[in-house]
């Protein structure tokens, strides 16, 4: 999420603030976002930076084909990945399933600089 994580979100009723539709309109993304699991976010995020597939499986170390696996649910990435992936996208904080059973990764710092969108 913009500004922060969901926990963050959550914690200073930025979540619910508003009036009630803007509110639903808010928790109904989150929800999509859990349902549609990692491919969608790591697509929304990657098309919000303005990335290719190209250019951020170039910043992560994986093939475009990959990437394209990723957003489509076809593959998980293994934790070492995920955390490159997280990097890169600028994610501050996030929870995410990773290909060892049901691990999380949190609260990882924003990278140092964000990949090229030249690509």
């Amino acid at each position: 999420m913009e500004g922060g994580s969901l926990s963050d979100w959550i914690a200073d009723g930025r979540l619910y603030a508003g009036n009630p539709d803007a509110a639903l309109a808010r928790l109904l993304d989150v929800a999509i976002g859990f349902a549609w699991g990692l491919g969608y976010l790591l697509r929304a995020e990657r098309l919000r930076l303005g990335l290719s597939q190209v250019a951020l499986g170039a910043w992560v170390g994986v093939s475009p084909e990959t990437i394209r696996k990723y957003e489509a649910g076809g593959r998980t990435p293994a934790r070492a990945t995920l955390v490159r992936l997280v990097a890169a996208l600028q994610l501050s904080a996030v929870h995410l399933p990773v290909s060892e059973g049901h691990r999380l990764v949190a609260a990882l710092p924003p990278p140092a600089s964000a990949p090229s969108v030249s690509d």
